[in-house]
């Protein structure tokens, strides 16, 4: 369903020392629709969208959503902001990238409110099931002119390159490990390889369109030395983006699970 709300466009090469990809809307923007299509994401993300199916199945979809998905909505509104952006870009990747996100770390957070560190997000190529590619992704949404805030995850990022990743992926393979996942033994394989020609990293940059400077690009460019693994910034841009967050935590338009 994110192909009917947004459409995806990469920059060409050369302007940068690091890859753009546009995330745009498409024209026919419906409050309504996008309202829909994230509730979905939101149960995925924090629960598990077959879990909620299988629960809703048994004790009816009104009793799950306020005993167990609601609990774990995001209550502060920088928090939801900051949720928000790293829901939506890990459905871009696995909409428009075919990326897999073996663990969702919302699902592990005690609480709605509690900020798990370390890299946002962590996604794989598969060709079979054998990973091919390992994609680190540190997530920023801003409803403001926050020039900063591009430069934070860039920092965030170089920051965790120094350590390896180590913290998030031993958090990752523990809970591949718990959930048996098919994965496991694939991603433990992987991370125990030396040189990773495939690995990239990318920053999801959420903006409100209409606050969104391309001068923004430019000062992450004199601070980005190109390197490998090769940096992508996925900039996506949102008409009246503070609205949208509000709305959909609201669950305004939430349809039961079918």
């Amino acid at each position: 369903m994110l192909k009917t709300w947004l459409e995806v466009s990469k920059r060409p090469s050369g302007t940068f020392r690091f890859n753009v990809v546009n995330i745009n809307e498409k024209n026919s923007r419906d409050l309504e629709n996008i309202n829909e299509i994230f509730s979905k994401i939101i149960i995925n993300e924090s629960v598990g969208y077959d879990t909620a199916k299988k629960l809703a199945k048994k004790y009816g979809w009104n009793k799950i959503l306020e005993s167990i998905i609601t609990p774990r909505l995001t209550r502060t509104s920088n928090m939801k902001k900051g949720k928000f952006g790293e829901m939506l870009e890990s459905s871009v990747l696995e909409t428009f990238f075919d990326y897999v996100i073996p663990i969702k770390k919302w699902r592990y957070a005690i609480s709605s409110d509690q900020s798990l560190p370390r890299c946002d997000i962590i996604a794989v190529k598969l060709e079979g099931q054998k990973i091919i590619e390992m994609s680190f992704i540190e997530s920023k949404l801003t409803t403001t002119s926050d020039s900063n805030k591009i430069i934070e995850a860039h920092s965030q990022l170089m920051e965790e390159k120094k350590s390896g990743f180590s913290d998030i992926l031993s958090f990752i393979i523990l809970r591949l490990i718990d959930e048996k996942h098919p994965l496991q033994e694939a991603f433990i394989e992987y991370t125990l390889i030396k040189d990773k020609p495939n690995d990239s990293y990318r920053i999801a940059a959420t903006y409100d369109n209409a606050k969104w400077n391309e001068n923004y690009l430019t000062k992450l460019n004199d601070i980005h030395t190109k390197s490998t693994p090769e940096l992508t910034v996925d900039l996506i841009r949102i008409e009246e983006l503070e609205k949208v967050v509000k709305t959909v935590y609201e669950k305004k338009g939430w349809k039961p699970i079918e």
